[in-house]
């Protein structure tokens, strides 16, 4: 805690915050020369000469900073290194992306949530963020939310009809004809390709020489999106000859991302630290340990693997 800022102290209140030896005396607690931290918050203890039990309004055994964006270890600067108790506090209304606790710390380091702290949304098929990315020791108090980010959406190809294959016996079922007609006229042998699907003509082509245009070379098509893929032959008409090709269509449709900092879930993503649906990519973790020793006290919601 702090030392109040106002009002009657003791020497007794420093030690509680500070610690020291018996029987005690104020030179014990000259800033930096061991029990106070040389930090900001304690600039107005000296470190040498005159002292006074006044000197210690407002001091306090732990550097403390408030951050909204950003790593901890640029938000502490160069305190980062310094062997002294560390405390990061996120505020109730703060909404953040990932919170990376770097190398090379030293002290202790606590983080006090009351905000929400998200991972990444995840891309299609890709795995989410994580949410904190943890390369030291830390105590994590959680009051707010640690959110791992949806994993993106996985690929699924989209069929109609769901099986088999459709077609139009009747030529002049124009308001649902489906299929691939192929006219061949008897006396100049000249061919009219026609393309159907469920009532809109896709391709015609007339008084062709020779077959040629969509299936004239493969049993697939592609047009605006989708692929057609010819099926069954039908004979429908013996003069004018007359060959009407069942048809069945299909088409990939891609994931959509992950729920994440910023980002809705779309097609097949994942919710805050799920997996994305059809074998999609994985949900980003709550807290990513990287083998560090995490201690969390949760009082609030975690989305996500703790690992």
């Amino acid at each position: 805690m702090t030392i109040k800022t106002a009002g009657t102290i003791s020497i007794q209140d420093i030690v509680n915050e500070f610690g020291g030896n018996v029987p005690h005396s104020l030179t014990e607690y000259y800033r930096g020369a061991g029990r106070v931290p040389d930090i900001p918050q304690n600039n107005k203890i000296p470190t040498s000469g005159d002292i006074s039990i006044t000197d210690f309004y407002g001091a306090v055994n732990e550097m403390v900073i408030t951050v909204t964006t950003g790593g901890l270890k640029d938000s502490f600067g160069s305190f980062w290194t310094a062997n002294i108790p560390k405390r990061a506090v996120i505020n109730k209304g703060v909404t953040r992306r990932l919170l990376e606790i770097g190398t090379g710390l030293r002290g202790s380091l606590t983080v006090d949530n009351h905000g929400e702290i998200q991972g990444a949304s995840g891309a299609p098929s890709k795995a989410g963020g994580d949410a904190v990315v943890a390369n030291a020791n830390v105590t994590i108090n959680n009051y707010g939310a640690i959110r791992g980010g949806g994993g993106g959406g996985g690929s699924t190809t989209s069929r109609e009809p769901s099986s088999g294959e459709e077609y139009t016996a009747s030529y002049a079922s124009s308001s649902y004809r489906t299929g691939i007609y192929t006219k061949q006229f008897t006396q100049n042998k000249r061919y009219q390709i026609e393309v159907w699907w469920k009532g809109s003509r896709l391709f015609y082509k007339t008084n062709s020489t020779s077959y040629s245009g969509p299936f004239s070379s493969s049993s697939s098509w592609y047009k605006s999106g989708w692929t057609y893929h010819k099926g069954t032959s039908h004979l429908v008409n013996v003069k004018p000859h007359t060959l009407n090709n069942a048809i069945w269509r299909s088409k990939v449709v891609v994931g959509g991302r992950g729920q994440g900092y910023g980002t809705s879930k779309a097609t097949n993503g994942g919710t805050w630290g799920h997996a994305g649906g059809n074998s999609g990519g994985r949900g980003g973790y709550a807290i990513n340990k990287h083998g560090h020793t995490v201690s969390v006290n949760n009082h609030g919601t975690i989305n996500g693997s703790v690992v």
